[in-house]
C-alpha cells in the first residue's frame, strides 16, 4: 500500500511540474516539497461533477480521484464503466459530454495509470489506438493528457512520437514529454533522454530534464516505478 500511495504522489509531482507549479527544483529536493492537500472524492461526487457538464470542473475531479483511486475501490470500476460506455448501468450520466474526447482522454489517462499500479487489467492496445491520433491536437490539454497516458503505457513504439514534442514543444507540451519519457522504463526511452541532453541548447530546458531525469531514476531504483502492470 506505501508504494501505491508514492506512486500516486509522484503523479501527482508530474502534473504540478507540467503546470508550472513546482519548477525550478532541484531533482534531489522534488520528493521533499510538501505536498498540497487535496480534497477527497467519491463515487457520488464524481456523478454529480459528470452531470454539471463542465470539463474544468469534471478533469479536476478525475485528478482528484487519481488520488484516491488505491483506496477506494468504487473508483476505478467506476471511471472504467464511464471509459465502456455504460449507459444501462449509468443511464441518468449525459453520455454527450462523458464521450467528449478530452473527457474521455481523462478517463483513460486514469486508468492505464491505474494498470501501471496493479489496480486493474485493460488491454493497452485499446488506448493507444484512441490516444494517438490526439497527441498533436490543439488543445494542449489533450495533448498534456495524452503524453502523460502514453508515459504510463511504457511501448517502446512511442518513444519517437513523444520525444517529437521535446524537439519542437514549448511550454506544458514540452515538459509533459520529458516527463512521460522519464517515467517509461524501457531501454528506447533512456536512450531518447540521452540524445536530449546531448542536443538541447537552452540551459533552462537542460536543467529541467536533468532534474526529473534524476528524479525518476531514484525512484526507479529504488523500485517503485518499474513493476510489471497488470495485463
Amino acid at each position: 500500500m506505501g508504494a501505491l500511495i508514492l506512486m500516486f504522489k509522484l503523479l501527482l509531482i508530474s502534473a504540478l511540474l507540467v503546470f508550472g507549479l513546482s519548477t525550478g527544483v532541484a531533482s534531489g529536493e522534488l520528493e521533499k516539497k510538501p505536498m498540497p492537500e487535496l480534497p477527497s472524492i467519491d463515487v457520488a461526487e464524481l456523478r454529480l461533477v459528470a452531470g454539471s457538464r463542465d470539463s474544468d470542473r469534471m478533469i479536476s475531479a478525475i485528478n482528484r480521484a487519481k488520488m484516491v483511486a488505491h483506496i477506494d475501490c468504487d473508483i476505478v470500476p467506476f471511471i472504467l464503466g464511464l471509459w465502456r460506455r455504460d449507459k444501462a448501468e449509468f443511464a441518468d450520466l449525459p453520455w454527450d459530454f462523458l464521450s467528449t474526447p478530452l473527457i474521455r482522454a481523462e478517463l483513460a489517462n486514469l486508468l492505464v495509470q491505474a494498470r501501471r499500479n496493479g489496480l486493474v487489467e485493460i488491454d493497452p492496445s485499446e488506448f493507444r489506438e484512441f490516444l494517438l491520433p490526439y497527441l498533436h491536437d490543439a488543445d494542449r490539454r489533450m495533448v498534456g493528457s495524452v503524453l502523460s497516458s502514453l508515459g504510463s503505457l511504457d511501448d517502446p513504439g512511442d518513444v519517437e512520437r513523444i520525444a517529437a514534442h521535446i524537439d519542437g514543444g514549448e511550454g506544458r507540451s514540452f515538459k509533459s514529454a520529458v516527463i512521460a519519457l522519464a517515467r517509461m522504463c524501457n531501454a528506447a526511452a533512456g536512450r531518447e533522454l540521452d540524445k536530449v541532453e546531448r542536443e538541447l541548447s537552452d540551459p533552462a530546458k537542460l536543467q529541467f530534464v536533468a532534474d526529473i531525469r534524476g528524479f525518476f531514476e531514484e525512484k526507479k531504483a529504488e523500485g517503485f516505478l518499474c513493476r510489471e502492470p497488470s495485463r
